[in-house]
C-alpha cells in the first residue's frame, strides 16, 4: 500500500466521522438549527392575564383551555405546559369497598385452585 491509497482511505475516514460528528451535534445542541428560540415580549393585562402568541401556543400544543405551571425560578418567571390528572380522595367507605372486592377475588382464587 503506497501512501496515495493510505491518504485517500484516511480522507474517506475523517470525512465519514466528521459526518457523523457534525449530524450527533444536530441532533444534541439546541444551538445547531434544531430548536428555534423564541421570544415575546407581552403586555400583562390589568387582571394579570397574559396572552401568548399564536405561534408559542401551536409549538407546544396550548390551545384556550390547556393549564399550564408558572414557577418562580433564579432567572425570573418560567411558564411551561402542564399535565392535570384528575384524583380522588377516597371515604373510609370506598376503601371499605375496594377491600371487599380483593377479598372476594382472593376468596374466587382459593376456591379454583386444588388442594
Amino acid at each position: 500500500m503506497d501512501c496515495f491509497e493510505i491518504l485517500k482511505i484516511f480522507q474517506l475516514f475523517l470525512r465519514h466521522f466528521l459526518s457523523n460528528f457534525i449530524k450527533s451535534l444536530l441532533a444534541e445542541n439546541p444551538f445547531f438549527g434544531k430548536y428555534v428560540k423564541m421570544t415575546a415580549t407581552l403586555q400583562m393585562g390589568s387582571r394579570g392575564t397574559l396572552t401568548l402568541p399564536k405561534k408559542i401556543r401551536e409549538k407546544f400544543g396550548l390551545s384556550g383551555d390547556s393549564i399550564v405551571s408558572v414557577e418562580d425560578t433564579e432567572e425570573g418567571i418560567l411558564i411551561r405546559p402542564a399535565a392535570v390528572f384528575p384524583m380522588e380522595i377516597y371515604s373510609e367507605e370506598r376503601i371499605a369497598e375496594f377491600d371487599a372486592q380483593n377479598n372476594a377475588a382472593i376468596a374466587d382464587i382459593f376456591k379454583t385452585q386444588p388442594a
